[in-house]
């Protein structure tokens, strides 16, 4: 029993969460835990890879194609994948979560709710 009681007190939250990708800033008055935005983890390297991928692609066909509409569809298909990686990384990015004495906020899919706690 006193080894599972020792595990138990040398949890540390803050590790843990490191570890999840999260930050935690801690204060008497509030707390708020965000996401970190770590470009070398796998996900965020396929979304930059999917962005120069849309880069290429758009300017490749603006610069060989000789006909407009080639022209218009593949710098449309490419910036559109470039510009919709881009929209996902900040997304990503601002997603938190913000708790106070008052109320609840949190921001998700760049939509910001809050929550009042009724005392």
């Amino acid at each position: 029993m006193s080894k599972k009681v020792e595990q138990e007190k040398k949890f540390d939250i803050y590790a843990t969460c490191e570890l999840a990708g999260l930050q935690i800033n801690n204060t008497t008055a509030r707390l708020q835990v965000r996401s970190n935005l770590d470009l070398c983890d796998k996900p965020r390297i396929g979304l930059l890879l999917l962005f120069l991928i849309g880069v290429f692609v758009g300017i490749l066909t603006i610069a060989y194609s000789h006909n407009y509409i080639e022209i218009i569809i593949g710098a449309c298909l490419g910036f559109g994948i470039a510009g919709f990686s881009v929209l996902i990384m900040l997304k990503q990015a601002s997603d938190y979560l913000l708790i106070t004495k008052e109320n609840i906020e949190f921001r998700n899919d760049f939509k910001k709710r809050r929550l009042l706690i009724l005392k």
